[in-house]
């Protein structure tokens, strides 16, 4: 009777083992995994909640998908950047964060950038100083 019960107990673990080991990878979103109708504020709203959840590696998944599929509108490119960003400062990835906020107020800061939403200008700012501080490069000075 007790080795049925220790066999049952290892089959039930092993069970679980497999079981979870094959939902938690194939839990990343992807292209194909994604709804093709999707806008841009319903994926962007996936990746928050992703987020919420604390499933950093899941909301960049959304992010990246988000720039494949939107990317040449530069405001949608412009706020999932940032959130990319603030993701990585999130996970102390001082230099990537610090080099995509470069590239967003360099964005800004160009012909055309009038147009984009102005609160990631202002929030890809603010980050960029914590990063700018974090890896030791000069700050900018105001002009």
């Amino acid at each position: 009777m007790k080795k049925i019960t220790l066999r049952m107990t290892t089959i039930v673990l092993a069970g679980l083992i497999c079981v979870l080991g094959i939902t938690s990878c194939g839990s990343l979103p992807t292209e194909k995994t994604v709804a093709p109708n999707l806008t841009p504020i319903e994926i962007k709203q996936l990746a928050q909640e992703e987020m919420d959840n604390g499933s950093r590696r899941n909301a960049l998944a959304y992010y990246e998908i988000l720039l494949n599929r939107y990317g040449s509108d530069m405001s949608v490119r412009s706020a999932a950047e940032f959130e990319i960003a603030h993701i990585y400062i999130k996970q102390r990835k001082w230099k990537k964060a610090d080099e995509l906020l470069e590239k967003i107020i360099k964005r800004y800061e160009s012909a055309g950038g009038a147009g984009l939403v102005p609160k990631y200008y202002v929030l890809a700012k603010k980050d960029y100083e914590k990063t700018q501080a974090k890896i030791g490069k000069k700050k900018k000075e105001d002009e």
